[in-house]
């Protein structure tokens, strides 16, 4: 009987098995470091968009309350003709002055910029990209003040300026006014100063309480708007500020 000669394979030093463990362990670490790096990489590139959008929005909003502020300062002297014009009616021949009227009238002081990109952020869960704690924390405090004091206020202004449209409403004979109304729409002249100022607006009643109560709905509008023109000058302050400390961080150009 011929006998085989067993071929025992060289059984494997422990250093073999660390070396392979170790090659192992740093092939998975590297490509999670890898991974790591990729996401964060994406993360900062959205945190750039998302700023880059905050920035543009804010570049607006500046635009908007500065359009604000001119319009008040326009309106304030106005508001305090009307109502020297509804205060002092026998002076008038119980008449509202169209220059007057007309330019209330068609004032819309109030701006609430939506800020989107905040909300978005907020909603999405996002704010966690904004890694640079003074940006996220100027960012809660700006939101917080338009959508407290600054919003608050505008609606304060709205509501009071509806309550002067409501004393016209109820004390004022509209018949010329809707005749000038018509001819401006028939003819296309309502961006002419000339044509919009042409009409009559008879007050229907003399009774000095009624007109009081009239006059001092003008001056509360007055009031608010006052208080309106100071948040607003406070919001274009924060505005600024948050702008130039996003353009700062991230490197971008002013946008101002």
């Amino acid at each position: 009987m011929e006998v085989h000669q067993h071929t025992h394979t060289p059984r494997k030093k422990w250093t073999h098995y660390f070396w392979e463990f170790l090659m192992l362990f740093l092939a998975v670490f590297c490509g999670f470091l890898a991974e790591n790096f990729r996401e964060h990489q994406l993360e900062h590139k959205r945190e750039k968009q998302y700023m880059a959008s905050l920035a543009s929005e804010l570049s607006y909003d500046l635009g908007q309350y500065e359009k604000v502020l001119n319009k008040i300062n326009v309106l304030a002297p106005a508001l305090d003709s009307f109502y020297q014009n509804v205060k002092n009616a026998a002076l008038f021949q119980y008449r509202l002055e169209p220059r007057w009227n007309t330019l209330i009238n068609n004032s819309t002081a109030p701006y609430s910029p939506p800020m989107p990109t905040i909300q978005q952020l907020k909603n999405s869960g996002n704010m966690r990209l904004v890694r640079d704690p003074a940006v996220e924390q100027s960012i809660m405090e700006y939101e917080a003040f338009i959508e407290g004091r600054l919003n608050k206020n505008a609606d304060e202004v709205n509501q009071a300026a509806h309550r002067v449209y409501a004393f016209e409403d109820q004390f004022c004979d509209y018949t010329d006014f809707n005749r000038a109304t018509t001819d401006n729409l028939h003819n296309k002249v309502s961006e002419n100063l000339d044509h919009a100022f042409s009409f009559e607006m008879p007050l229907l009643i003399k009774d000095p309480l009624k007109l009081n109560e009239f006059a001092n709905s003008i001056v509360n509008y007055r009031a608010f708007l006052y208080g309106y023109y100071t948040n607003t000058l406070t919001a274009k302050e924060k505005t600024t500020a948050l702008l130039n400390l996003i353009n700062k961080e991230y490197h971008f150009k002013n946008n101002k």
